[in-house]
């Protein structure tokens, strides 16, 4: 009985067996509801690489490989919309970014979109251009952040000046 048990349990331990699993019950509609969105985006990658798999990977004389043809811009929107980021529920440890929130269109937004993927004790380390006020506004800088603004709306932060 042990040596079953040792089976089974290898076997729904082992990604391949686990997913194949996991799609059978989603398919029977046995699957629990907190299972079913990742299950359907396990289902629809499997669509996905076989559309993959028929591309071609070439070579450039840059020293880079590229698949050929390219997928179009629709076809990679859908793919990480259907396989990855609609169906990913993960709350983040760490969020990085440098230089880029002085670059966002709609900062409220991006707050929103912080507080979604974060949890109470994330760590943000933001790399910003900040108090650029007396300076020349550029073109490509939108907004220009003040130390308040990360007071104010990311509470739990270190602010290291450099």
């Amino acid at each position: 009985m042990k040596f079953i048990i040792k089976i089974i349990y290898k076997l729904v331990y082992q990604t391949n067996y686990r997913n194949f699993i996991a799609i059978f019950l989603f398919r029977l509609n046995l699957i629990p509801d907190e299972y079913k969105d990742r299950v359907r985006a396990m289902l629809k990658s499997k669509q996905y690489e076989k559309k993959f798999l028929k591309l071609n990977l070439s070579y450039d004389e840059l020293g880079f490989y590229y698949l050929d043809p390219m997928p179009s811009k629709d076809f990679l929107k859908d793919y990480y919309e259907e396989t990855y980021w609609h169906n990913r529920n993960d709350k983040f440890d760490l969020i990085y970014g440098s230089h880029s929130l002085e670059h966002v269109q709609n900062i409220k937004e991006t707050i929103k979109k912080f507080n979604e993927i974060s949890h109470e004790n994330t760590i943000f380390f933001l790399k910003c251009q900040m108090n650029l006020i007396e300076e020349k506004f550029h073109l490509h800088i939108l907004i220009i952040l003040l130390e308040n603004f990360f007071i104010i709306v990311l509470k739990n932060m270190i602010i290291v000046k450099l």
